[in-house]
């Protein structure tokens, strides 16, 4: 009785010795905009990334995604897609950055209202 008396104070949460801890992980809870960014603060730092990546044939989703993500979560994915060894940055950053992009209500909006009068006017 006693032994068994011992685990249980030593398994009891009230001393802290078996806390849960939380994961050591990078939280991007803040990662999408709760509004757009201005269209002349876009091109500006589209035209940044652009550089950066050496790759304009994604300017379109770029846009996009310094429209609707955070500037804090753009320069994090812009570190890692450009470390050594990453045989395509803009590929890496794409990969990246549409994760959070498709999680953005306001993007979903934007999406599908693009979509309805790219069917709406091709019908005609």
């Amino acid at each position: 009785m006693g032994s068994v008396q011992g685990i249980n104070e030593l398994i009891d949460n009230g001393n802290g010795r078996f806390l849960k801890k939380s994961p050591m992980t990078m939280t991007l809870s803040g990662a999408i905009r709760k509004e757009a960014l201005a269209e002349e603060l876009v091109d500006a730092r589209v035209d940044d990334i652009v550089k950066q990546l050496g790759s304009d044939a994604g300017r379109a989703l770029f846009c996009d995604v310094v429209r609707f993500i955070s500037s804090n979560y753009i320069d994090w994915a812009l570190k890692m897609a450009t470390q050594p060894g990453i045989r395509c940055p803009a590929a890496r950053f794409n990969k990246l950055c549409y994760k959070q992009l498709v999680k953005s209500r306001l993007y979903q909006e934007q999406k599908a209202k693009r979509q309805y009068y790219r069917h709406a006017y091709s019908a005609a």
